[in-house]
């Protein structure tokens, strides 16, 4: 009955007589030795702060106490863990925040307890992390360069191979994320040097090994648009090559970065590119060089192919740039 009736309530409201159910049976309930009970009070309390933003500050520490709980009911975990996904996106992370005194939590807390889900035993815990963190990444409730990395791995991880529909969430997800705003895709380039250090240099023993690393940041570049975020690729791409240069990823990684569109770039972007080309490293192997060589010299035709165009113009050479082709 008493979830009935919350659910007819669409719209932040004071009424005492709902107030007095939280005491009277929401509280109790959620302590109960039943698990059915349990469960229907966490729902109960979940829609019971959708109603208020102090209500939902004030009960949020126990739903995330249920998501950790590993010794309670699957059911209740999940129920917790969507409930806590619906009030981050009514309200905002920040607004439930509490900060300031002992035992009270901040953002980075909630994070935490949400990002441990997605290496959750459980796979209905797994699948209702990635969904939610996939939706409030969307609609922009949640922009975290650590949210986006974690869902790139699980996109490509061996593990979730099987898991139709957590790739075939994340598969929509990226795309659709990466050209809703600028800002999004701002915010993939952002994690791209701390996705090719970690990448490229797993830990020993570390799950990450066993990711396929040139496919996940292939992908990763096929996202980046825009000449900025194009050329900050590059560059990083170009540094990260030249801080390893015996990794064995390194080649694949060269011709990746080979294919990233350099329309837009200006007379001044190529000089950079071709610049951190030029470096040398006694360890580059033979066919790493050729690669880098082959890279600098369509660097290069390019740049005069914009001297060209500058010849033939009166207009600054910086402003000049690269025809889309």
């Amino acid at each position: 009955i008493t979830v009935a009736l919350l659910k007819k309530i669409k719209k932040s409201a004071q009424i005492p007589e709902i107030d007095g159910l939280l005491d009277d049976i929401l509280l109790p309930n959620v302590q109960s030795g039943f698990p059915l009970q349990r469960l229907l009070a966490v729902e109960c309390l979940g829609l019971h702060c959708m109603l208020s933003v102090e209500r939902a500050r004030s009960h949020l520490p126990l739903f995330l106490a249920f998501v950790e709980h590993e010794e309670e009911e699957i059911q209740i975990r999940l129920l917790a863990l969507k409930a806590t996904f619906d009030l981050i996106m009514v309200f905002g992370a920040s607004k439930l925040s509490q900060n300031g005194n002992e035992g009270e939590y901040d953002d980075d807390d909630v994070m935490f307890v949400l990002l441990q889900q997605l290496d959750s035993e459980e796979h209905q815990l797994r699948l209702a992390a990635a969904e939610g963190l996939a939706k409030l990444s969307f609609v922009s409730r949640l922009l975290d360069e650590r949210v986006l990395q974690c869902l790139l791995v699980m996109l490509f991880h061996p593990s979730s191979e099987e898991d139709v529909r957590l790739r075939q969430c994340l598969a929509v997800f990226f795309p659709s994320f990466s050209l809703r705003r600028e800002e999004n895709n701002s915010s993939l380039c952002k994690m791209l040097p701390t996705l090719l250090s970690t990448l490229l240099r797993p830990p020993e023993d570390s799950p990450l090994r066993e990711l396929p690393t040139i496919q996940t940041l292939g992908y990763l570049y096929s996202l980046i648009d825009g000449v900025h975020n194009r050329r900050t690729a590059i560059i990083n791409t170009i540094h990260e090559i030249y801080a390893d240069v015996s990794n064995i990823h390194v080649k694949g990684l060269a011709k990746l970065a080979m294919s990233i569109s350099t329309n837009g770039f200006t007379l001044q972007h190529y000089q950079t590119i071709s610049t951190l080309l030029e470096q040398e490293d006694a360890g580059i192997d033979h066919l790493l060089q050729r690669t880098l060589n082959k890279w600098k010299a369509e660097i290069d035709n390019k740049m005069k192919e914009l001297e060209n165009v500058y010849d033939d113009s009166t207009s600054d050479p910086e402003e000049v740039k690269s025809p889309n082709k």
